[in-house]
C-alpha cells in the first residue's frame, strides 16, 4: 500500500519540477540526435583512419606471422615477409561507396609499399635461395566495414573484405648471382602473384588494427562521459581505465572506478555540480546506411548518472540530404532540455550578485552617495530595504524554482522561446561579512534566444521580453516598489539569466570532431547544424597505438606543461 502511494506522489513531484510547457512530452521516447555522415565526411574519415593504420603497421608488432605464400604452379615459396614502407599521397582522398543496411566501401588510392621476404625452391635452372623485394607503386586497397553497435551503445567496426584490386606497377628486386632465366621466371611469378602476396600481408594487420585497436578501444571508453572529460589525455585515461575495468572483471577482482577531470565545457560553473553532468552519446538503434551516407542515431541526454530525464525527445524531421557538408546534425530540443532539468536539479544554475561582482557590486548597497563610489544604487529602488537595513551590503541569491524550458520554434515562428521561474533571495551585509536573509521573492521570466555556433558548444544570449516579480516579503519588499523597479533590475536579470547560459549547450557530437564552419537551422522542436569537421587525427593515431599507458603519459605530461 506504502509504495501503490508513494510511487505517484513521487512522479507529481518529479513532473511539478518539470516546466509546463515540456509536460506533454512525458511519455515520449526515442532518439534525440542524428549524425548523418556525407560521402564526403566519410571519405575524410578514411584518410584519417588510413594514415593512422598504415603508419601503425609499420611500428607495430603483432601476434601473427605472414604466411608463407606459394606461387601458383611453382614449386617458388615467399616467406619471412614483411612490410619496410607503405604511404599514400598527401592529395590521395579514398573513395566510400555506401552499402545498405550498414556496410561501407573505402578505396584507398595511389599507395607505395615495398615488402622484403625471401623465397626459395626450384625454377628452371635448379634450386635458388635469394632475398626478395617488392616495391609497387600506384595500388589500391578496398575494405569493406560493417558498422554497428555494441550492448553499450558504442560503435563497433568489423573489417568484412580486403582486397588489393590488379593492375599497379611493381618492381622486384633479388640477388644478382641467379642466372638470366631464373630471373624472369622469378620477376614472372611474383608479378603474376603480387596481389595476393601484398594482401595477405597486408589485410590482416589492417583488420587486426582496425578491430582490436581502434573499434575495441573505442567500445573501453564509458557511453556517458562527463562534460568535463574532452581533452586528449582525458579520453586516452577513460580508455585506459576502460581496459583495467575489463581486465578486473575478468580476473573477478572489483574495485571503484575513477576518471580524470579537467575544466572542459563548464568552467565557470561549480565544477562539484558540473562534473556531476554527463552527456549520453550512446547509439540507441544500430547505424544506418543509405545512399546519403551513414547515419547514427544517439541518446544525446545530458543528465546525472542513474538520474532520469521525466520526459523524452519529439521525433526528429528528415531534413534533405545536404551533400556538400561532411556532416548534419539534427538536434531535438530535449538536449538542451535536459541539461536544464538536471542543472536545477543539481544547484547548477544558482548564482550570486552581490558588491565583489563585476559591472554591478558598486550598485549592491542599500545605502549610496560619494564616499560608497556609486551614486546610484538598489536602495534607490527599493526604499522600503533602504529604510530597514540602511548602510548594508545587499547580495541577490538566485535559485531555480522549476527548470528552465528552451522551445526551438523556426524564425518564421519567432525563433528559439525561452521560460524560467525562479526564487530571488535578499541578504543584507554586514561590515563585519556576515550575511541576513532580508527578503525573498519569486521570478517568472520568459525571453528569446539568439544562438551562436563554436566548434564544441551552441551558445545563446537571452533577450527579455518579460519580468513578473512577485514579493514574498511584503514588508522590507513592496510589491509596489518591484512593479516599479524598471531597467535596471530587468539588466539585473538578464545578466543572471544570461550567466545560466554562459557556456553553452553541448552539441552531441563526440569530441574527436572539430566543427568547422557549422550552420545553424531552426525547426519545430529541433536544430539543424550543417558542418564539416576536423577528425583529431592525434588522437586516432594515439588509438592505434600499441603500447596506450605510454601514450597516456605523455598526453599528461603535455597537458601539465
Amino acid at each position: 500500500v506504502f509504495e501503490s502511494i508513494s510511487m505517484p506522489l513521487a512522479c507529481a513531484l518529479t513532473m511539478n519540477e518539470v516546466n509546463p510547457i515540456l509536460q506533454q512530452d512525458a511519455s515520449l521516447s526515442g532518439p534525440a540526435v542524428r549524425l548523418r555522415f556525407s560521402p564526403l565526411g566519410l571519405a575524410s574519415i578514411s584518410r584519417t583512419l588510413s594514415d593512422a593504420i598504415l603508419k601503425e603497421i609499420l611500428s607495430s608488432s603483432f601476434p601473427f606471422q605472414p604466411k608463407p605464400v606459394r606461387m601458383s604452379g611453382s614449386s617458388v615459396e615467399v616467406s619471412s615477409l614483411s612490410l619496410i614502407s607503405i604511404s599514400i599521397p598527401s592529395s590521395s582522398l579514398p573513395s566510400v561507396v555506401p552499402l545498405p543496411p550498414n556496410s561501407l566501401t573505402t578505396v584507398i588510392h595511389g599507395i607505395s609499399m615495398t615488402l622484403l621476404g625471401s623465397s626459395s625452391g626450384r625454377l628452371s635452372e635448379g634450386p635458388f635461395s635469394t632475398p626478395l623485394l617488392l616495391n609497387a607503386t600506384h595500388a589500391s586497397l578496398a575494405v569493406r566495414i560493417a558498422v554497428t553497435s555494441d550492448s553499450m551503445g558504442n560503435p563497433l567496426l568489423k573489417m568484412t573484405s580486403c582486397d588489393i584490386p590488379k593492375g599497379f606497377p611493381m618492381v622486384v628486386s633479388y640477388n644478382r648471382t641467379l642466372g638470366l632465366n631464373s630471373r624472369k621466371e622469378l620477376v614472372s611469378l611474383a608479378s603474376h602473384d603480387a596481389v595476393s602476396i601484398f594482401r595477405d600481408v597486408i589485410c590482416p594487420q589492417v583488420k587486426f588494427l582496425l578491430e582490436k585497436r581502434i573499434s575495441e578501444r573505442f567500445g573501453l571508453l564509458p557511453p556517458k562521459m562527463s562534460l568535463a572529460d574532452n581533452s586528449n589525455a582525458d579520453l586516452l585515461k577513460l580508455i585506459s581505465d576502460g581496459q583495467k575495468l575489463r581486465e578486473r572483471r575478468i580476473s573477478g577482482v572489483r574495485r571503484t572506478r575513477q576518471t580524470v577531470r579537467s575544466q572542459g565545457l563548464l568552467k565557470h560553473f561549480d565544477l562539484t555540480r558540473a562534473d556531476n553532468l554527463f552527456l549520453d552519446y550512446a547509439m540507441t538503434q544500430p547505424p544506418v546506411v543509405n545512399q546519403f551516407g551513414l547515419n547514427i542515431y544517439s541518446s544525446g541526454e545530458i543528465g546525472t548518472l542513474g538520474g532520469k530525464t521525466p520526459f523524452g525527445s519529439r521525433q526528429l524531421p528528415l531534413a534533405p540530404p545536404n551533400n556538400s557538408s561532411m556532416m548534419q546534425i539534427s538536434l531535438s530540443d530535449f538536449v538542451p532540455n535536459s541539461l536544464m532539468y538536471h542543472g536545477h536539479k543539481t544547484g547548477l544554475f544558482n548564482t550570486r550578485v552581490d558588491p565583489s561582482t563585476p559591472h554591478f557590486g558598486p550598485m549592491m548597497r542599500s545605502t549610496c552617495d560619494l564616499s560608497t563610489g556609486s551614486l546610484f544604487c538598489i536602495g534607490d529602488i527599493f526604499p522600503t530595504l533602504r529604510s530597514a537595513l540602511p548602510n548594508r551590503g545587499i547580495a541577490f541569491i538566485f535559485s531555480t524554482m522549476q527548470a528552465p524550458a528552451l522551445i526551438v520554434r523556426p524564425e518564421s515562428a519567432g525563433g528559439i522561446f525561452f521560460e524560467l521561474a525562479g526564487l530571488m533571495e535578499v541578504r543584507a551585509i554586514e561590515r563585519t561579512g556576515e550575511e541576513k536573509m532580508a527578503g525573498k521573492m519569486t521570478l517568472d521570466i520568459s525571453g528569446s534566444m539568439k544562438m551562436r555556433m563554436t566548434s564544441k558548444v551552441v551558445k545563446g544570449k537571452i533577450t527579455l521580453d518579460q519580468i513578473v516579480m512577485k514579493t514574498m516579503t511584503p514588508d522590507i519588499l513592496s510589491q509596489e516598489e518591484l512593479d516599479d523597479a524598471g531597467f535596471l533590475s530587468h539588466e539585473i536579470v538578464q545578466r543572471m539569466v544570461n550567466d545560466i547560459l554562459r557556456d553553452g549547450i553541448p552539441i552531441p557530437v563526440h569530441p574527436l570532431f572539430k566543427l568547422r564552419s557549422p550552420k545553424l537551422t531552426l525547426y519545430d522542436r529541433s536544430f539543424e547544424i550543417s558542418t564539416d569537421f576536423i577528425l583529431n587525427s592525434k588522437l586516432i593515431r594515439q588509438f592505434t597505438a600499441q603500447d596506450l599507458n605510454d601514450v597516456i603519459k605523455r598526453a599528461v605530461n603535455q597537458r601539465v606543461v
